[in-house]
């Protein structure tokens, strides 16, 4: 376990200028140039060369100013053990994660030489369901769960003591991280930050000859080398006993990942949420926007149909005084002229939007269709 040294860039900074880096390489887990990059990516300015020389000796040296940030960091620092000659200073996001999780008090990832006499509820239920002592009800649906089942142990009886007890460390460094356990009909879950991701153990078999009847044949034979699987699909990792590294030291690093993956996939929840959010927001106001289209458009054929209406109630009119001008004048004011009159003047009405006078005959005819065959 390293001991975690969180600095501001304010303190970084004033140190840098009271030590030479030869103080930070010995102090800290990092070596020369991995720390140069961590001031580099914080902007935090170094001593130039001879700095340290003309303090020395007394002479007045101009240091530059921190620059703000737009957001301001916090730089992590491990402080060097003794004889540990490791450089901490370029590490991944995994790296971090797993000393984090090592530097964490409440965690202990000790292997006990035996179970407790008082068990986990979910041990007890991995342990009855290894022993054939219960059954995964069989009325869930896939996307149902439940609390407290059985992890999916896919192991032979020689290692069933093992498999329990690297859950019991696992569980219980889990539980102190603020995750859970939860189970559905076919698989077992480890719930973090409100994502489930799935996890199994089981044993690598190899294939063995063995002589036959009619000649030689194959079985699987159990080799004792367990592997947990996390997750599935496109964040999977399968985590094996080695050679050198067995399971048992790898316990810190399968919560790292575990941890990483579920905020990455938080992350892309949330983000896939927002994208869906603006593409429903978007299509609400398009939908807003042709419905203001649509209802702008029927009030303008509207206009447009009373206007046609208006003109050629209008032209009639025009015509009928002209007509009437004309028999007048001709002398052809007959009882059918006068009716011919009285018609035009009374379909004018009809036909103009201001006026809409009823007409018996016409009530189930649109003015404006007439005019357009």
């Amino acid at each position: 376990m390293h001991q975690k040294i969180i600095l501001t860039r304010e303190r970084l900074y004033s140190l840098i200028w009271e030590h030479p880096l030869t103080y930070f390489t010995q102090k800290y887990m990092v070596s020369y140039n991995s720390f140069k990059r961590i001031c580099e990516r914080n902007e935090v300015p170094l001593p130039p060369n001879g700095y340290w020389s003309k303090k020395k000796y007394g002479k007045e040296v101009e240091m530059p100013e921190l620059n703000s940030l737009d957001k301001e960091s916090k730089i992590t620092l491990y402080l060097r053990p003794e004889g540990d000659q490791r450089d901490f200073g370029d590490l991944t996001e995994m790296d971090q994660k797993i000393l984090e999780i090592e530097a964490d008090p409440k965690t202990n990832f000790t292997i006990p030489g035996k179970l407790p006499a008082k068990l986990d509820l979910v041990l007890k239920e991995t342990k009855k369901w290894l022993h054939d002592e219960i059954r995964v009800p069989d009325n869930l649906d896939y996307y149902d769960r439940y609390h407290p089942g059985p992890i999916r142990c896919y192991v032979s009886k020689k290692q069933f003591s093992r498999s329990l007890l690297l859950f019991h460390v696992l569980l219980k460094n889990l539980k102190v991280r603020g995750h859970e356990m939860i189970f559905g009909r076919y698989n077992s879950f480890v719930k973090l930050y409100g994502i489930e991701i799935e996890i199994c153990i089981s044993e690598k078999n190899k294939r063995i000859k063995v002589p036959g009847r009619y000649g030689d044949e194959y079985k699987s034979e159990p080799t004792g080398m367990l592997s947990i699987q996390t997750g599935q699909y496109y964040y999977s990792k399968t985590w094996n006993d080695a050679k050198y590294i067995k399971l048992e030291d790898k316990l810190s690093a399968i919560i790292a990942w575990l941890e990483i993956e579920a905020e990455a996939e938080r992350l892309r929840k949330i983000e896939s949420k927002k994208r869906e959010e603006e593409r429903l927001e978007k299509e609400r106001l398009e939908q807003e926007r042709q419905k203001l289209i649509d209802s702008e458009l029927e009030i303008f054929k509207e206009l447009h149909r009373n206007s046609e209406l208006w003109h050629e109630a209008n032209k009639l009119r025009k015509y009928l005084k002209e007509f009437e001008k004309h028999i007048e004048s001709t002398g052809e004011i007959t009882q059918e002229n006068i009716e011919l009159l009285e018609f035009g003047k009374r379909k004018a009405d009809w036909m103009d939007p201001f006026k809409k006078s009823e007409d018996e005959l016409f009530s189930d005819i649109d003015p404006f269709k007439l005019l357009l065959r």
